[in-house]
């Protein structure tokens, strides 16, 4: 067989296969699987927008959310507000007069006075205080050697002060009644001279209806004067 007979017979066997092929095709025949396409991109997921879950509160976040806000408590109509204690837990009212200070305490009226003390080349003070019982009860007034009233000086001497406290001697007592206007005195006798200035702060040694019921009175009344080239005027005033 030459090689153009060869090349025929291929040619015709290629054909025969392809003419079968149709033909079970077109009989039922099962054709042969296409090729699987490559796989499409995988597609690029969008960031999420949705809002992150809230975390989980605390114990102590948890009750303080829980605990309502509560208001301060308001005042009670019952409960006026404190009063400034009176001098020894004493009721005391202050009246300025024509004739100068009138003090009401408990149950004695007291009016004190205060006038200038020539002592050499300088002023001191002698305090009067006459007292009177406005009520129907004795009172009691602690009485040592230099009397009931209890002065503490304060002594200026041009910028350089000088305090002095009083102190206490002995142990007496006056008893003031109803019919009784008594006198007290009491004479300070550290001199002050031109451009110097005295105040005295005067109380009592004690008060009250007994022995055993006397309290002290720091802070009754005060008494202030300035030395010059005149004969000074004590001032006498209801205690700051």
């Amino acid at each position: 067989m030459t090689t153009v007979d060869r090349f025929a017979a291929v040619a015709s066997s290629i054909s025969v296969c392809a003419v079968c092929t149709a033909v079970a095709v077109a009989c039922g025949g099962t054709a042969a699987p296409p090729a699987t396409p490559p796989p499409a991109p995988e597609a690029t997921s969008a960031p999420s927008t949705a809002p992150s879950a809230p975390t989980a509160a605390t114990p102590a976040e948890s009750s303080a959310a829980a605990e309502p806000t509560r208001a301060p408590a308001a005042p009670t109509a019952d409960a006026p507000p404190p009063e400034a204690t009176p001098p020894g837990g004493k009721n005391i009212v202050y009246r300025m007069t024509a004739s100068g200070l009138v003090i009401d305490l408990d149950g004695i009226q007291l009016e004190p006075r205060a006038e200038p003390l020539k002592l050499g080349g300088g002023w001191g003070v002698k305090l009067t205080v006459r007292a009177k019982v406005t009520d129907e009860r004795e009172h009691r007034l602690q009485s040592p050697t230099q009397g009931p009233l209890m002065v503490a000086e304060e002594i200026d001497r041009g910028g350089k002060k000088e305090l002095v406290p009083d102190q206490r001697q002995g142990d007496g007592e006056i008893v003031l009644t109803k019919s009784s206007a008594t006198p007290i005195e009491r004479e300070l006798r550290k001199p002050i001279s031109g451009g110097q200035s005295l105040t005295l702060h005067v109380g009592l040694w004690g008060l009250g209806a007994d022995g055993g019921d006397r309290k002290p009175i720091k802070k009754l009344f005060t008494v202030r004067m300035v030395a010059g080239a005149h004969k000074p005027q004590p001032v006498v005033s209801a205690p700051e």
